[in-house]
Parts: structure tokens; sequence; C-alpha cells
């Protein structure tokens, strides 16, 4: 493989996050999948946002707002 053509992605990831028992991954992948492609979009650094909000916010009964 062609080393010349490698990218380092790293400045545009979250960090990783511990939910503990909270079962809210989905919204931790798709709030950093967002946010990813919004700094790929835009040609900026990526901006952490808040997987808390859309919890408080969730119908979800198994998640109990975490």
């Amino acid at each position: 493989m062609d080393k010349s053509k490698d990218v380092d992605w790293s400045c545009i990831t979250g960090k990783v996050k511990a939910q503990g028992n909270c079962g809210a991954c989905y919204i931790f992948s798709a709030i950093d999948n967002a946010a990813a492609v919004l700094a790929i979009y835009y040609l900026i650094f990526f901006i952490e946002f808040s997987a808390q909000e859309i919890i408080d916010c969730s119908s979800n009964s198994l998640i109990y707002g975490c």
C-alpha cells in the first residue's frame, strides 16, 4: 500500500466515552459520527456535541435518562 495516500483522521474523532450501564451506545456513536462529518465537510476541527442532551430528551424507557 502506498503510504503517501494514508490519511490521519485523529484530529476529527471523538474521545472514547464510558457509558457505564446506560445502554445508550447508539447516541454516542451517532453524535460522534455527525460531528466528524461536519468536521470533514467544513474542513474544521472536531467539535464535541453533547450526548447528554439527547439522552435527556429521549422517550426510550430503557435508558432511564441515564
